[in-house]
This record gives structure tokens, C-alpha cells and sequence, in this order.
């Protein structure tokens, strides 16, 4: 259930993002696997057109292995910093690695969007403020 919903996430910006259209063409055939040592392996694959999520043990191109927070640390501001510190390793091919990055960070979902769409506009800007704010309180404090 979870592969499904991340799938609709990921697919979902590809129709608004040229870049990313054109990295998924580049892409097809290829996969990227995702590694939680001791919890879940999971493969991101592209058939040229969409991606795919695929719960198996089947050799990926590259793989990314690291912990959850360490792997959500990879979509901000500074993943090189995450794989300097060793947090994150990378095997196989690490251009399709890279590419498959700047497709994730392409496709990445905007929640304040993704709430809108629950809520409308005005709520999800006025939750993704108190959101942003509450956020921010730790490195000020």
C-alpha cells in the first residue's frame, strides 16, 4: 500500500515537469534500489513513461543503503554532505544514482499541495506557515 502511494506521489509531477519527462525516457529500463538495513529494500524503476515501485529482491542498477532519516536527508538542501558523512552508501552505477537523485528531487511532492488538495488553499498556506514556524523554533531557540 505504501509502494502505491509513493508511486502516485512520484508520478504525479511528472506531467508538470519537462526535465523530469525527459530524465524518465533517459531512465527507462533502469532501476534504483532503496535500502533500509533490516527493514525494507525497495526498487524504483522507470519504464521510460512512469515509475514503478517494486517490492523484490531483483538486482537494481544502483542502490542507495542507509538508514530512513539519513535517506530522507538525501532530498534537502545538501545530500553530499549525507553520503560525505558515510551515512549513506551508494553501489553500482552512481551516474544512474545521480540521476535518478534529480529525478526525485524534480518530482519531489510540495505538501502545502499536496494538503490543498484536502483541505483548499487558504487552510493548507495557514498550516504550511504554523508548519514552517514550528520548524524553525529549534534552531532559534
Amino acid at each position: 500500500m505504501l509502494s502505491a502511494i509513493l508511486e502516485q506521489l512520484l508520478n504525479r509531477g511528472l506531467p508538470r515537469s519537462p526535465r523530469a519527462r525527459a530524465l524518465c525516457a533517459e531512465l527507462a529500463g533502469r532501476s534504483l534500489g532503496v535500502e533500509i538495513p533490516g527493514l525494507t529494500r525497495l526498487r524504483v524503476v522507470s519504464n521510460g513513461v512512469t515509475l514503478a515501485i517494486a517490492r523484490d529482491a531483483a538486482p537494481a542498477d544502483a542502490t542507495l543503503s542507509g538508514g530512513m532519516l539519513a535517506l530522507w536527508a538525501l532530498a534537502g538542501e545538501t545530500p553530499e554532505a549525507v553520503l560525505q558523512r558515510g551515512e549513506v552508501t551508494v553501489s553500482g552505477d552512481a551516474q544512474i544514482a545521480e540521476r535518478f537523485r534529480e529525478l526525485g528531487r524534480l518530482l519531489r511532492p510540495d505538501p502545502e499541495e499536496e494538503l490543498a488538495l484536502l483541505t483548499g488553499d487558504v487552510a493548507a498556506h495557514r498550516l504550511g506557515r504554523v508548519a514552517r514556524a514550528a520548524l524553525r523554533l529549534p534552531r532559534r531557540a
